[in-house]
């Protein structure tokens, strides 16, 4: 990630929320844009204008003309921007997906909890050969899965996305023992006190010790998390 798109997404991000990638759509996609409409859009009347093919400079006034490529390169400006605002954030907290207009901007956010896997599509050789495909978002809301068209380096897309679910699922299970590791202490001293206040024998300190230890093996037993 560049600086300047630190910079310059960092106004869609709340507070205490940090900035890990972002997730554009490739290059090819706007060169190919702009290419075709400078060349048909204005190369071609360009030519046909000065050379007076068809008497153009009778028919249409230099002002008019001036004008109009004006225009297109404003439209060609504003083509760029919607393909440089239309990303994926990925940020600690969740995806932001955002759909830029040139007056509206529509934001979503994807919590990383809501993500039930991702996938990759190419759909020939170029794709690959030029490190773009679609990226999917399959989530548990019904019917309303997140593509990402035409993605540049689209398995970094989807890898940065599986870290930052396993981180969160890694965190969220040293939550989760540190209580029970707090409960399991404290019947451990328990039975420990109980124990040597009896004098009980070393044998049966190590039946009770035994079980604690099978409680705390399936208490904590991992799970598994499913990102395709």
């Amino acid at each position: 990630m560049n600086y300047f798109d630190q910079i310059f997404f960092s106004k869609y991000l709340r507070e205490g929320e940090e900035l890990f990638f972002v997730c554009h759509r490739h290059s090819l996609l706007i060169i190919d844009r702009v290419l075709v409409s400078l060349f048909i859009g204005l190369a071609l009347p360009t030519f046909f204008y000065y050379n007076n093919s068809f008497s153009l400079q009778d028919i249409i006034p230099f002002l008019y003309f001036e004008t109009y490529a004006i225009v297109l390169y404003i439209f060609l400006f504003y083509k760029i921007f919607d393909w440089y605002n239309d990303v994926w954030l990925i940020t600690n907290l969740w995806v932001v997906d955002i759909d830029w207009d040139i007056f509206t901007r529509h934001v979503i956010h994807i919590d990383y909890n809501d993500i039930l896997g991702s996938e990759v599509q190419t759909h020939s050789f170029f794709d690959s050969f030029f490190n773009k495909g679609d990226v999917i978002l399959y989530t548990e809301w019904d019917d309303n899965d997140f593509i990402l068209e035409w993605a540049e380096s689209p398995h970094d897309i989807v890898n940065h996305i599986e870290d930052v679910v396993h981180e969160m699922a890694e965190e969220k299970k040293k939550k989760d023992k540190e209580p029970m590791e707090i409960l399991l202490n404290t019947l451990t001293e328990v039975v420990r006190e109980h124990l040597e206040g009896n004098n009980s024998s070393r044998q049966e300190w190590d039946d009770e010790r035994k079980k604690i230890e099978e409680l705390e093996r399936i208490l904590t037993k991992k799970g598994t998390i499913d990102l395709r």
